[in-house]
């Protein structure tokens, strides 16, 4: 018989999203544009499996997963089903070891695994579907600019304002240069950039955090 998977749609700051768990843990958390995305998502995802829509045995966990989006040292006691092969795994084990507000470079999670191509962990990165928990967003490149992710099925629309956004601290400025705001942002962009092209986004100091967006 085939694997039964439960699933159910939530919303969150950053848009609807798309969550999955099975016997293990959760398999799926992915945001979308619209509910009929849902099930072309998770076929695509996970293959051969019955899938059956449970709002009500996934509210709690569809409850934290929203909870994450906007609190970022939350979820993490959420046990997940990562499913990819080995090499995949392994990359997306270190994404998770990154700290709330910090980033780390394709190169050096190359250098890690003893991977002499970034590329090879970019594609890993690519094909990771528990946005958030599994923080692609604090993968940028060496120039400090974001580059592929994943997070959003078949998105589409204008970046956020926070793509075509300048910030410049001042001695006045109320901004909230805080891990937990700076990761926030970082999830912004790159949500936007899957949506609308390529929100680039710069993070040059503690006191400069500049973002342009560029038509693809």
């Amino acid at each position: 018989m085939p694997e039964r998977i439960d699933y159910s749609i939530g919303s969150s700051s950053l848009g609807e999203f798309v969550a999955a768990r099975s016997g293990k843990g959760l398999s799926v958390f992915e945001f979308i544009d619209s509910p009929p995305d849902a099930e072309r998502l998770l076929v695509d995802r996970l293959g051969d499996v019955e899938l059956v829509r449970d709002d009500v045995r996934m509210a709690d966990l569809v409850a934290s997963l929203a909870k994450s989006v906007d609190y970022p040292m939350t979820g993490g006691d959420i046990e997940l089903d990562l499913r990819g092969s080995d090499y995949q795994k392994r990359v997306w084990e270190l994404l998770r070891e990154i700290p709330v507000g910090r980033t780390t470079s394709y190169g050096a999670l190359a250098e890690k695994l003893g991977t002499r191509d970034a590329r090879d962990v970019t594609e890993a990165i690519a094909s990771n579907g528990i946005a958030i928990l599994v923080p692609c967003h604090r993968v940028v490149k060496k120039d400090g600019s974001l580059s592929g992710f994943a997070g959003a099925y078949g998105a589409s629309g204008p970046c956020s304002s926070a793509s075509n956004t300048r910030f410049r601290s001042r001695p006045s400025s109320r901004i909230d240069f805080s891990p937990r705001a700076i990761e926030l942002l970082r999830r912004q962009l790159h949500l936007s950039k899957m949506r609308g092209g390529e929100g680039l986004c710069r993070l040059r100091s503690i006191s400069h955090i500049s973002t342009r967006s560029r038509q693809a």
